[in-house]
């Protein structure tokens, strides 16, 4: 790729995930508990280990929801009707968000816990 593509891979990038934003509830869900994180996270004055795990976590379910949102999107653009194989795939990314989901929620409890017992 050369340098000039750079700029207008930004562009679609950005313009890729206020597609998502605009159209999928849980791309709009996600992006609010990554706001309410990060300001608990200020507020609380995280260490750097524990920003970065969370950040980490917070990054992946992102991008497992884009990707699975993407997969839908896809399916039902070329396969509009039921279909066995349709719906597993999109089951299976279904499953990658709710891992990650899982995931990050665990790793904030570890993190946030012991600031909101003392």
């Amino acid at each position: 790729m050369n340098n000039k593509n750079i700029p207008r891979s930004f562009k679609y990038a950005i313009q890729g995930f206020k597609i998502a934003f605009l159209n999928e509830f849980k791309i709009r869900l996600h992006s609010a508990i990554v706001l309410v994180v990060v300001i608990g996270g200020l507020l609380l004055n995280l260490s750097i280990f524990e920003w970065i795990s969370v950040v980490i976590s917070m990054g992946i379910v992102l991008i497992t929801e884009l990707i699975n949102t993407s997969i839908e999107t896809l399916s039902d653009t070329l396969h509009p009707d039921v279909s066995e194989g349709i719906k597993n795939t999109k089951d299976i990314a279904a499953s990658a968000v709710l891992i990650a989901s899982t995931t990050a929620l665990t790793i904030g409890l570890i993190v946030f816990i012991p600031y909101l017992c003392q």
